[in-house]
């Protein structure tokens, strides 16, 4: 049975996971403002393709 200690195997998928979920949350709270300030969903996806 292998073992992965810092720095091994499965150190860069968990890393490249939290930087996703680091964007994925700045994009929902970026939408969340949008809605607040009264933006259609339209404005937002086409901010979002950018």
């Amino acid at each position: 049975m292998m073992s992965a200690g810092v720095g091994g195997v499965l150190a860069r998928p968990i890393r490249e996971t939290l930087e996703l979920l680091q964007v994925t949350s700045e994009a929902v709270r970026y939408m969340g403002n949008l809605l607040l300030e009264g933006q259609s969903q339209r404005t937002i996806a086409t901010a979002l393709e950018v």
